[in-house]
């Protein structure tokens, strides 16, 4: 993605929006939210917001990558609370029924996020 440009003002309204909209979702501190989009301006804005919130970020590719990082999280009496991805039906597939996952749409959500 070229020709994105923000103010430091508009950074932080939309990062501000994006968090409250992560707050919305039942993203807490210390918890982990799951990312599977595209290295896009959005994306940055979800790692900034998530960091405003206290949560982590953790980037996975495919509903493998997912289980391994449901799997650590749970050992490690985290909360996976949230997952975003380009392609919610595959990526959520193979998580299985048993994860606690606040599933959501990338193209939906990340629009709703900004409102």
């Amino acid at each position: 993605e070229q020709g994105v440009a923000l103010t430091y003002g508009e950074l932080s309204r939309a990062t501000r929006a994006f968090a409250l909209g992560l707050r919305a979702w039942g993203v807490r501190p210390a918890d982990v939210v799951a990312v599977d989009l595209p290295n896009t301006s959005e994306c940055l804005l979800l790692q900034l917001a998530a960091s405003r919130v206290g949560a982590a970020v953790a980037t996975v590719k495919g509903p493998e990558e997912l289980s391994k990082l449901a799997s650590s999280v749970a050992a490690t009496g985290g909360r996976l609370s949230a997952t975003i991805a380009a392609t919610p039906d595959s990526f959520l597939a193979g998580a299985g029924a048993a994860l606690p996952l606040g599933s959501v749409t990338a193209g939906r959500a990340l629009d709703e996020l900004i409102r």
